[in-house]
């Protein structure tokens, strides 16, 4: 008895040892994290290390579990590990396009984006088969041919919309111009365009209406800060006196599916609204994302450069730096399947693909 009492005792030495020398590498691991990203604040008001620390830690086993599967597509913990599902997206993304999506009857987008916005769309093209201006093949890829693209970085703040929207945007009007393209200014569109929410969101389509109304300005003339009261800046009139009339405002929806995206990117780079609400999109690193995203919920917009027809991808251009990601961009699978993903696309990525002109 006494043999199998020391036993006991040795064992639940041995167990409290171990679980010590886990705590205290998920301690250092954290700890690191926080100096690498910069996370030194002390005041527990404003960062509560105990919480963020549990949080780290449970995001950890999600990328080391994910680590073990067959995934092919690999996960990091990188900037956002401290953060929630739902803490990410709040912050980070910013499309709104429920009401779009909650009003959309039978593709009647005109109807659907008049209940979204108090701005009117000037015209809303609606076609299955856009005009092709640039010859391509199956494979084709923007970065390549006349729009080398630098990768920008939101911040915590909710104006993706302002990113995908200018990543286009300077993109066509380099193809427009035969020019490399210029760094236009999200700050401008944050901050003067009342259509949309600043930080708190808004829906590409309107944003791009106002730029075909007041043109954009050069990012260098009205540089990107994330506003101090979380919503917007109060409009810098006298920085936007030599804006560039860049486009007509003009928004098509291209049909929902691969055929007609790849119809679409032979003109410019596509906007599309998808889902960035799962450990997929907060710790990509790598890889084709073929699974992982709700099909049914578009909270983030991204612009698409590329498709790749060896391997079924999609190359598009995020907004959260270079740090994430393959250098701030990801790829998706262009499998498009009723059964699978309701012809919506991985990640609802056919679910609002736009055409900004």
């Amino acid at each position: 008895m006494k043999l199998v009492t020391s036993l006991c005792f040795l064992l639940s030495l041995t167990n409290t040892f171990a679980i010590d020398i886990v705590s205290q590498e998920n301690a250092q691991n954290f700890l690191e994290w926080r100096l690498k990203y910069n996370r030194t604040e002390t005041d527990p008001n404003k960062y509560n290390a105990t919480l963020r620390e549990t949080i780290f830690y449970q995001n950890q086993i999600i990328v080391e579990k994910w680590r073990n599967s067959t995934q092919t597509v690999v996960l990091e913990i990188n900037k956002f590990a401290d953060l929630t599902v739902d803490e990410f997206v709040r912050k980070y993304t910013g499309l709104k396009a429920d009401q779009v999506r909650r009003n959309l009857r039978h593709r009647d987008y005109t109807q659907a984006h008049k209940v979204r916005t108090a701005v009117p769309i000037r015209k809303i093209v609606v076609t299955s088969k856009p005009t092709v201006y640039h010859s391509t093949s199956s494979s084709w890829d923007w970065r390549k041919n006349g729009c080398p693209t630098i990768v920008k970085d939101q911040g915590s703040c909710g104006c993706c919309w302002a990113f995908a929207t200018v990543a286009a945007v300077e993109c066509s009007y380099a193809i427009l111009k035969k020019k490399k393209p210029l760094s236009f200014s999200e700050q401008f569109l944050v901050d003067c365009d009342i259509a949309d929410g600043g930080c708190l969101g808004g829906w590409p389509p309107t944003t791009n209406y106002f730029i075909g109304l007041h043109g954009v300005p050069n990012s260098t003339v009205y540089p990107y800060s994330i506003p101090s009261n979380g919503v917007r800046n109060t409009c810098n009139s006298a920085r936007v006196q030599k804006n560039f009339p860049v486009n007509k405002g003009l928004t098509t929806y291209v049909q929902s599916s691969l055929r007609g995206f790849i119809r679409a990117l032979s003109i410019s780079p596509v906007v599309v609204a998808i889902d960035a609400r799962s450990s997929i999109f907060q710790f990509y690193s790598s890889g084709i994302i073929t699974s992982g995203c709700d099909l049914n919920t578009t909270n983030h917009a991204i612009t698409c450069f590329a498709f790749n027809s060896t391997e079924n991808s999609i190359t598009c251009k995020n907004s959260w730096g270079t740090g994430w990601g393959e250098q701030g961009f990801v790829r998706i699978s262009g499998m498009q399947h009723p059964l699978v993903n309701y012809g919506y696309g991985q990640c609802g990525i056919f679910s609002f693909p736009m055409l900004l002109q």
